[in-house]
């Protein structure tokens, strides 16, 4: 686990905003990280925002998006998995990510 003090229930008590933004800003780290040329750090922003998209399935209020969060996970590990380092393909998943949630969808980027 890369969030070692974040448990499934500490996780849960997280509002949605809080948890896409911090999702979020994971892709944005691997963003940065691409922008860098530091494929450590991209792999771990991938790794860490995957970790995240788990604890989010596991949390009984989305429910009714799981089909989504699990979408997007396994689209952050196939990009973690390839080791993609295009920064659009990132935009776009950030985008999607806040497109998700009412409390979120409205962010300007």
């Amino acid at each position: 686990m890369l969030h070692k003090t974040l448990t499934q229930g500490k996780w849960d008590t997280y509002s949605t905003m809080q948890q896409i933004l911090s999702i979020g800003a994971e892709v944005g780290r691997a963003k940065n990280a691409i922008a860098k040329d530091d494929q450590k750090e991209t792999s771990n922003s991938y790794l860490r925002g995957i970790e995240l998209l788990e604890l989010t399935a596991g949390d009984k209020k989305w429910k009714s998006k799981l089909k989504e969060i699990l979408y997007l996970k396994e689209y952050l590990a196939w990009l973690w998995i390839t080791q993609n380092t295009n920064k659009d393909i990132c935009y776009t998943l950030y985008r999607t990510l806040l497109d998700i949630s009412p409390t979120t969808y409205k962010i300007k980027i």
